[in-house]
């Protein structure tokens, strides 16, 4: 990276955790769990081992619930829309859900909640939080879906993509293609 551009985002990440910590500072407590590594926790989808890192865990130990947080930069969202990007953050919310009512430690706990908190400021200058209902079928659905990509994984068996477009279409289509073999 050049000395100029280094000057550049340097500034710009001063000046967002500037206004980060204005809005959310309160948001930031010892009692959250920050950075977890779920990778020694024995959690499966079927045959499928799965491991991961959520950024926040706020534990609420009194009624063993949890709220999952994922930190994401770039452009915030204040609703889902169909985007390929949060289409991802989706699923990954998702995911995080069966890594931690899956684990060994957090075994008994339920989450309750989950949201990206977006780091940046938006064109208004506020710190966004987009918020996720979990739906069972969903949850469900990538369950199997995990499992699927388990199976060709470890079957060395990567299928063909050439004929899914490179959007959201074709990126939903791919994954009925796999929960459908």
């Amino acid at each position: 990276m050049s000395e100029h551009d280094h000057s550049l985002f340097l500034e710009r990440g001063k000046e967002t955790l500037n206004t980060y910590l204005q809005q959310r500072g309160q948001t930031v407590s010892p009692d959250n769990v920050v950075e977890y590594n779920f990778r020694n926790e024995g959690v499966f989808a079927g045959k499928a081992h799965l491991g991961g890192k959520i950024d926040k865990l706020i534990i609420n130990k009194e009624t063993k619930e949890i709220v999952i947080v994922d930190y994401k930069t770039g452009r915030s969202h204040t609703k889902w829309t169909r985007e390929m990007n949060l289409h991802k953050n989706r699923q990954q919310l998702y995911f995080y859900k069966m890594l931690v009512e899956g684990s060994h430690t957090f075994a008994g706990y339920k989450v309750v909640g989950a949201y990206l908190e977006f780091v940046e400021p938006d064109e208004n200058g506020r710190i966004q939080e987009l918020h996720l209902t979990y739906d069972e079928a969903e949850y469900r659905k990538l369950k199997q879906l995990a499992e699927a990509v388990w199976r060709h994984i470890t079957a060395l068996s990567l299928p063909e993509t050439n004929q899914y477009t490179p959007d959201l279409s074709g990126v939903e289509t791919f994954e009925t293609d796999l929960l459908n073999e």
